[in-house]
C-alpha cells in the first residue's frame, strides 16, 4: 500500500510538471502508474486514484506528504485492529 501510494503519487507530479494538465496528462499517468505498480509488484488501486487526484486538483508536493500520512495512518490503525483477535495475525510474514 505505502510503495503504491508512494510510486503512485510521485510519478504523477512529476508528470504534471512536465506536462500540465490535460486529458492526455492524466491518461499517461494513469497508464504509467498502473504499470510501474505492476513491474514493482506494489499494486493498490487506490493509490492509482491519487495520481489522478493529484493531477486533477494540481496539488503540488505538499500532497505527497499528506498521501503518505494518511496511507502510513490507515496501515497502523489496520495493524493495530487485526492484531487484537487470536486467529487474526497481521502481518504474519513480517513477524
Amino acid at each position: 500500500m505505502l510503495g503504491g501510494h508512494l510510486l503512485a503519487t510521485v510519478s504523477a507530479l512529476i508528470i504534471w510538471s512536465l506536462f500540465h494538465r490535460s486529458l492526455i496528462t492524466i491518461a499517461i499517468v494513469l497508464a504509467f502508474v498502473l504499470i510501474l505498480m505492476i513491474l514493482t509488484k506494489t499494486v493498490h488501486p487506490p493509490a492509482a486514484a491519487s495520481a489522478i487526484v493529484a493531477i486533477n486538483t494540481q496539488a503540488g508536493w505538499g500532497y505527497l506528504g499528506i498521501i503518505m500520512i494518511c496511507a502510513c495512518v490507515v496501515v497502523l490503525i489496520s495493524t493495530v485492529y487485526n492484531n487484537l483477535f487470536q486467529d487474526r495475525q497481521y502481518p504474519r510474514y513480517w513477524v
